[in-house]
């Protein structure tokens, strides 16, 4: 099975609600879509695997900076 696209959060968001994640998950396109259909350029967030790399593998920011002001440039 290859991946393209998968929803993202942080760790300390517990109370998204269900909702939310679904919503994220079943929508269509790539990253604005997903992003546009939540309306809410924060976790979670559906994330293309061409825009993977630029997600830190260490430190405390995580996908948080830049990659999240990338995709609200993308939507807005």
């Amino acid at each position: 099975m290859v991946i393209h696209r998968s929803p993202v959060g942080l760790g300390d968001m517990p109370l998204v609600p269900t909702a939310a994640w679904k919503s994220v998950s079943e929508a269509k396109g790539k990253n604005s879509d997903s992003l546009i259909r939540w309306k809410n350029p924060r976790p979670p967030v559906k994330i293309d695997q061409e825009l993977w790399s630029l997600i830190p593998i260490s430190g405390d920011e995580g996908a948080r900076f830049p990659l999240l002001r990338l995709l609200a440039r993308l939507v807005g």
